[in-house]
């Protein structure tokens, strides 16, 4: 699969597969992915929510700015799954969200309020999981809960395909956190390179939870035979609803709290 649209909603994300050769430019209002003995895929932006760019693609520098014009957000990730960074827009106007995360991060405790919100939501995360799972929620550390999910995933999938889902989970957490957070109108760039905390990657770690379930209750209803990387992709579609709702209500727990701190 050199590129792919994963069903899911009107718009959708776009996978790119550059393990042969691969190029993305411009034409217009769309991007052109082109590819050795394939065919080229024309994909307009407005259709896109994100993108996901592995291994070795050659994108033109007019291609990376119609996306950040339309504020899409790419997903750079190695041939082993590794995300290797995430490429979004600056915001062109300031937004609520924006302004409440400068407000926050002119306190002084800005850091230990900040980590107080992240931790309750962990939480809650974290107790929907062992309610789901059946588990008693007598310990809500992430690292037990990571075993427990990882226990789970064992009963329910091959050694093979758990492998790929580790990857292609993350890739997949880190893209719809960071392409919830750029519709939000959040300039997840300026707040990080200000010193800021890492927005994306703690909304991927509560996203990731949901999706994990999503996936352990495909694998317990049926059979998964193929569990090659396009399939366990394509699979992941079915997760994007819910990630996309969680990430939505992570990020307005988030507005709510800094309001309430700041008044």
């Amino acid at each position: 699969m050199t590129a792919a649209l994963v069903k899911s909603t009107s718009r959708r994300p776009l996978y790119i597969d550059g393990s042969t050769r691969t190029v993305v430019r411009r034409e217009g209002r769309a991007l052109v992915v082109e590819a050795a003995h394939r065919a080229p895929g024309y994909f307009p932006v407005r259709r896109l929510t994100r993108i996901v760019s592995r291994a070795a693609v050659d994108w033109s520098a007019e291609a990376l700015a119609l996306c950040m014009e339309h504020r899409l957000p790419i997903v750079f990730v190695d041939r082993e799954g590794s995300i290797n960074g995430i490429c979004t827009a600056c915001a062109r106007v300031e937004t609520d969200f924006n302004s409440l995360i400068g407000a926050l991060l002119d306190r002084p405790d800005w850091l230990a309020r900040y980590e107080a919100i992240c931790r309750s939501m962990q939480h809650h995360a974290v107790r929907t999981m062992y309610r789901v799972l059946r588990v008693p929620p007598r310990d809500l550390r992430p690292e037990r809960a990571r075993r427990i999910l990882e226990g789970a995933r064992a009963q329910t999938w091959s050694k093979e395909a758990r492998a790929v889902l580790d990857e292609e989970i993350a890739v997949f957490s880190s893209s719809v956190a960071a392409s919830s957070l750029s519709e939000a109108g959040c300039d997840t760039t300026r707040i990080l390179a200000s010193g800021g905390p890492d927005l994306v990657g703690d909304l991927a770690q509560i996203v990731r939870y949901d999706v994990e379930l999503t996936i352990l209750r495909i694998g317990r209803k049926r059979r998964v035979k193929d569990v090659s990387r396009p399939a366990i992709v394509s699979l992941l579609s079915r997760a994007e609803k819910s990630a996309v709702r969680v990430a939505e209500v992570w990020i307005h727990h988030v507005e709510r709290s800094v309001r309430e701190i700041l008044v």
